[in-house]
C-alpha cells in the first residue's frame, strides 16, 4: 500500500487509478491493451500515463530489492546498526543505496573485474601516449550494483567530457543519477535517454580529431555496437 500511495502522490493521480494500474500491469496485461481496453478501472490512463507509472514501478521495486540486499549482506557482517537500517531504508535513489553500501560491499575480484582493472589503465595509458592533447568524451553506463566509482576514477584524468545513458538492463543506473555523480569531475555532462541516442549525440558533436570512448556495463556497449552497426550498413548501402 505505500508503494501505491508513493506512485500516487508523485504521479499526481489518485490511489484507485493506480490501484487498478498495477495489477493490471501485474497479470501480464500490456500498456497498449490496458489504455485501451481497461479505461474503466484506471479511470481513462493514456498511455503516456501508464508508461510513466509502470517505468517508476519497476524503478521503486528494484530499489527496495536492492535495499533489503544491501541490509542483508550488511547483517550477516554483523555491521548494520539501527542507524544505518533506517539511512538505507529512505534512500530514494539506487545511488544513494549503494553509496551507503560501498564501505561494506565485500572486495571480492572476480575474473571479469581483475579484466577490467587490467583493461582500464592501458587505455589510459595508450590514450595518453598515442591521442596527447585530444579531447576525449567518455560515452557511458553503468549497472548500480557495480564498482562504478573506481572505472570512470581510471579515466577521469583523459576525458574532457561525459555523456551518460541507461543502459538496457534492470539493474542500471539511472542516465540521471550517473550523471549528478560524473558532475563531481568538473566536467561537462550530458544525459541521455539511452545508448543509442548517446551514441549519437556523440558522433554529432565530434570533430574530426576528438576520440570518443565508451566504457561500462556490456549492455551499453553491445547496444552502442549494433546502433554503430546499422548506421554503417545503411551508409554502405547493405
Amino acid at each position: 500500500m505505500e508503494l501505491i500511495q508513493q506512485l500516487s502522490q508523485e504521479l499526481k493521480l489518485r490511489p484507485a487509478q493506480v490501484e487498478a494500474a498495477v495489477r493490471l500491469l501485474d497479470e501480464g496485461n500490456t500498456i497498449p491493451f490496458i489504455a485501451r481496453y481497461r479505461k474503466e478501472m484506471t479511470d481513462s490512463l493514456d498511455d503516456a500515463a501508464l508508461r510513466d507509472l509502470s517505468d517508476r514501478l519497476e524503478y521503486l521495486r528494484n530499489l527496495q530489492k536492492r535495499r533489503e540486499e544491501v541490509i542483508r549482506s550488511i547483517t550477516e557482517q554483523e555491521k548494520l546498526t539501527p542507524e544505518l537500517e533506517t539511512a538505507i531504508q529512505a534512500a530514494a535513489t539506487l545511488a544513494e543505496v549503494e553509496d551507503l553500501y560501498r564501505p561494506y560491499k565485500p572486495k571480492r575480484r572476480t575474473r571479469g573485474s581483475i579484466a577490467r582493472e587490467k583493461g582500464l589503465e592501458p587505455l589510459a595509458a595508450a590514450i595518453r601516449e598515442y591521442l596527447p592533447g585530444q579531447p576525449v568524451t567518455v560515452l557511458t553506463g553503468v549497472l548500480a550494483d557495480k564498482d562504478y566509482p573506481a572505472m570512470l576514477a581510471a579515466l577521469d584524468t583523459q576525458a574532457a567530457a561525459y555523456i551518460a545513458a541507461t543502459p538496457l538492463s534492470p539493474r542500471a543506473l539511472p542516465a540521471a543519477e550517473l550523471g549528478d555523480y560524473l558532475k563531481r569531475f568538473g566536467k561537462p555532462v550530458t544525459v541521455c535517454a539511452d545508448p543509442a541516442q548517446a551514441a549519437e549525440l556523440a558522433l554529432a558533436h565530434a570533430a574530426p580529431e576528438d576520440v570518443i570512448c565508451a566504457v561500462g556495463s556490456l549492455y551499453m556497449a553491445g547496444a552502442i555496437r549494433m546502433d554503430l552497426r546499422r548506421d554503417h550498413n545503411e551508409n554502405s548501402g547493405h
